[in-house]
Formats: structure tokens, sequence, C-alpha cells
């Protein structure tokens, strides 16, 4: 498809506007020459799986009107830059936070079952409300919320207790804290300029279409059995690999959290 900017719905706009703000320009456009880089070597394999030639025309156009809108704008890409940074080492510190606290309640949930004592319908519930969030800040927020409640629920905390609940649960309450903080540096809509608006537009349309392209070129990889298509079209420029222990065994590169 052709990039036109101006004809994106509005509801469609304000998406991609909230998307936009948590990354910074310079990240997203080295991830639009990554993802177009990666689809000049797949395109033939991702586009049996759903991103295709006009999908990737249409982020080439994206590209070119975020360096267009951002030339000269050193300042407001270096704030950007900065805000970028605060809001990613709070959603990483919220996936680290959340999977801490999941773990030890899959334990807490698992105990009681074998022991008959209390019902686990709500524990059961949020646990599978809360394994993913994306890049959805606000979601992740509200799911370490719910897990800070049930750790803080007399019942359950004392069967976490002995296995961590209360260091989880000052986790969480960290992490929660961390993300209004960083939600609250994010620019709010009447106080953005329109050229730092159509920004984060571009920057979010960007995002979504490299993610989209991700997602295809997964199941691409998986289908033909071909991991260096799932490789080629990871979101680096976007994420940060999470540090891992390595192990010879494992020879893809570790993934961001969700």
């Amino acid at each position: 498809m052709t990039f036109d900017v101006n004809k994106i719905p509005a509801a469609r706009r304000v998406t991609y506007i909230q998307i936009g703000r948590q990354y910074s320009s310079e990240a997203t456009l080295r991830q639009a020459v990554l993802t177009l880089q990666a689809f000049e070597r797949y395109g033939d394999k991702v586009a049996d799986y759903g991103y295709v030639a006009k999908d990737a025309d249409a982020l080439k156009g994206a590209r070119a009107a975020l360096e267009q809108a951002s030339s000269g704008r050193e300042g407001t890409r270096a704030d950007r830059t900065e805000r970028s940074l605060v809001f990613n080492r709070a959603m990483t510190g919220g996936k680290q936070a959340r999977l801490r606290a999941r773990t030890i309640l899959e334990g807490v949930e698992s105990e009681l079952r074998d022991s008959g004592q209390g019902d686990v319908t709500t524990l059961t519930t949020v646990l599978g409300h809360t394994r993913a969030a994306g890049g959805d800040a606000v979601r992740l927020r509200e799911q370490l919320e719910q897990l800070a409640q049930l750790l803080a629920d007399k019942a359950i905390a004392a069967v976490a207790r002995p296995r961590g609940g209360a260091g989880a649960a000052a986790a969480l309450k960290a992490a929660i804290d961390a993300l209004k903080s960083a939600e609250a540096e994010l620019p709010s809509g009447p106080n953005t300029s329109a050229v730092t608006e159509q920004m984060d537009l571009l920057d979010g349309y960007i995002v979504e279409s490299a993610r989209r392209a991700r997602k295809a070129a997964r199941a691409a990889a998986t289908a033909l059995g071909q991991p260096d298509i799932a490789r080629a079209f990871e979101l680096s420029a976007l994420y940060k690999p999470r540090s891992t222990v390595a192990t010879p065994a494992s020879p893809s590169p570790s993934q961001p959290p969700q």
C-alpha cells in the first residue's frame, strides 16, 4: 500500500500516536531500515505468512516521512530518546516483576490444589490474564496491580511468604510506580505540537509494521524450518535483548519480554 499519513482514520491515528510516544525516532528509523533489509532478503518467504510487498512499500513511505518530519529537530529527538530509555527501563522492570510474581503464584496455586484447601478460581483467572502485555504499558501496569492484589490477600500471602512472596510484592510496587512515572513523562495530546504528534504517529506506524513483519517471519521460520528468517526480522533496534545465561544448545538470540 502507498503510505499517506492523511488517509489514516482518526481512531487508528490515536492508536499509532500512543504507541509512538513510547519510542524514539532514532530507534524506529533504525528498525525500519532493519526490517526493510530483512524483507529484501526474505520477502518471498514472509509474503505467504501475511507481510507482503505493499506492507514494505508503506513502511518505506513512513520512514521517508519520519526522516523529513524529524529533520532539524535535534532537541526534540534528544528528549524523545531520553523518554524512550526511561519508558523501556520501566517496561523491562515491570515484566521482570511480573515473571517473579507469576512464578511464585503458580507455586501457590499448585500447593493449594494439592492440599485441597481454599478456592483457587481467582488465582487461576489472574494467572491466565497476566501472561503477556506486548508493548502496552497500561495493560502491563494493570497486570502488575492484579498480581499485587493477589499477594496482598491474607490466605495467598501466607502460602506465598516462604516462596518469596514479600519480595515479589515489593518488586511489583516498585515496578508499578516506575511505570506510572514513565507514563506521566509521555507527552499529552494538548501539549504536543503538530509536528511532534506527526512524529509520534509515524513512529507508531513503523513499530506496528515491524511487529507484523516479525510475526510473519516467525511463522515462516517455523513452517519452513529456517530460523534465520525470524532472526532477520527481530526488533533489535527497539528492544535490548534480555541478559541470559549462555548455553551451547541455544543458538538463537534471546527475545525481548512480551
